[in-house]
């Protein structure tokens, strides 16, 4: 009498050895349970817009209708570009099974970096964009190092650190700011960066409604999928993610797995900001010289989350800033870092 052999290896051995249609059925899954979320939330909203005595078909019928026009199909995908980067961002550090919840501080702070830096060379126009990216790359894995060291040298949990970072950052961002980009010539009003030279500027897909910052999304989505699926880097991570104690016995150090998954993560959050400093500014919200400049605190204090009521404050009993939520904040006018940036980087 035959017996079969007794399936070997548990969970970790479907990382190893992973089946082409164990993937299939996984992806089919989670298809599955995102459309049924989708149909739920629908149905709901339908039922709701009922007992309001709305017709649902014509509230469905005007968002899709809306949403297939060329121009919201576009604004769709300009907006999308800074998720796409803050997802990968995230997503690297799920496959180590570590949070990285200080995407937020990581690109603020490159952010400001890129800018400032990208603002005193003279390249030309690919070279210079290639190295302002790089630059904020290496801005977001520094201040996410911070994070990497404290979790393997003094086991403290990156949620933990990653959030408290983010405010760390906004209140080194603000020192900077009044420290170093104050021009007191204006009174003290004028605080920003040095705009940016033309070979700094991204290349539109469509003129002023999307630039080539979507393109280096799709792309960066593409690295990830191949680097986390097709390399032996990416069969590490997840191995150690995964069970970090079982990956080390293949020899696979889950110390060195975290700062690398946590640098990547940073590294990636530094392109978040870059669709907004890498725009094509039109000529005509180019700022003068004497362009009004709102303070840091909208940025600080919108990011804080209990900003949600908060106005920026009037710099002098004479002088009366304009409100956050009005045209010239809503709006930037340039392409620097400025500090009067109240809006989501998103928006």
């Amino acid at each position: 009498m035959t017996t079969d052999a007794a399936p070997t290896g548990g969970p970790l051995a479907k990382i190893l050895t992973p089946s082409r249609a164990s993937g299939l059925r996984t992806s089919a899954t989670t298809l599955a349970s995102s459309l049924l979320a989708v149909l739920i939330a629908l149905t709901i909203s339908a039922a709701l817009l009922a007992l309001t005595g709305k017709n649902p078909i014509d509230a469905y019928s005007t968002i899709i209708q809306t949403g297939a026009s060329a121009n919201k199909l576009l604004e769709m995908m300009r907006r999308a570009t800074p998720l796409i980067f803050s997802a990968v961002a995230v997503a690297v550090g799920f496959k180590m099974n570590i949070f990285n919840i200080g995407v937020q501080g990581q690109y603020l702070f490159a952010a400001l970096i890129a800018a400032e830096a990208g603002s005193h060379l003279g390249l030309p126009l690919p070279i210079h964009i290639a190295v302002i990216m790089i630059v904020a790359v290496v801005a977001g894995a520094a201040w996410a190092s911070i994070a990497a060291y404290l979790k393997v040298s003094k086991n403290v949990h990156e949620v933990i650190s990653t959030i408290m970072l983010n405010y760390v950052a906004l209140s080194v961002i603000q020192w900077l700011f009044e420290n170093f980009f104050r021009d007191d010539r204006d009174g003290g009003l004028n605080v920003k960066t040095t705009l940016l030279p033309d070979s700094a500027r991204m290349p539109d897909i469509v003129d002023g409604r999307l630039n080539g910052m979507f393109i280096v999304a799709l792309i960066v989505v593409a690295i990830f999928w191949l680097v986390v699926y097709k390399s032996t880097f990416g069969f590490k991570l997840r191995a150690s993610g995964f069970n970090a104690t079982a990956a080390s016995t293949a020899g696979i150090s889950a110390r060195k797995m975290t700062v690398i998954a946590l640098l990547i993560s940073g590294g990636v959050s530094g392109f978040v900001a870059l669709e907004r400093h890498l725009r094509t500014v039109p000529t005509r919200r180019r700022p003068s010289s004497d362009s009004p400049v709102l303070p840091l605190r909208c940025l600080v204090e919108t990011t804080r989350l209990a900003s949600s009521s908060r106005h920026c404050s009037s710099a002098s009993s004479t002088q009366r800033l304009p409100s956050c939520n009005s045209h010239s904040c809503r709006t930037p006018s340039s392409r620097s870092f400025r500090r009067s940036s109240c809006s989501r980087w998103s928006s």
